[in-house]
């Protein structure tokens, strides 16, 4: 574990960001020498996001009360009938009655609307 502040983070930004990609080094930003923010390898974030992954999905069955493994997530401005079944980590479900195409299903996962 290391902790740089922001300016020295952003003197030496290659080095740090380097430290998680070559070390795997978990690298917190401190400001005021409060923890702020973090630099981690990616296979960190990774690992999270599959485990964020899973939550959703479990989250997904049991609002939608039928065990089934899917549903069609649609895009903010997407057409079709729907009605949201749940959220959690600031992702949205919805039935739809109209299937959505993958590259929409994908953006919606990519870019997760916030609260």
């Amino acid at each position: 574990m290391i902790e740089v502040s922001l300016g020295e983070a952003h003197e030496r930004f290659l080095e740090v960001v380097g430290r998680a990609e070559e070390a795997k080094e978990r690298i917190y930003l401190t400001r005021a020498g409060k923890r702020i923010a973090a630099i981690v390898p990616i296979e960190d974030v990774e690992v999270i996001e599959k485990i964020e992954d899973r939550i959703d999905r479990r989250a997904l069955r049991r609002a939608r009360g039928d065990g089934s493994k899917g549903d069609h997530l649609l895009g903010e401005g997407e057409s079709g009938s729907r009605s949201r079944i749940g959220g959690v980590h600031g992702r949205v479900f919805y039935r739809s009655a109209t299937p959505v195409s993958q590259t929409t299903a994908q953006r919606a996962n990519d870019h997760p609307a916030r609260d």
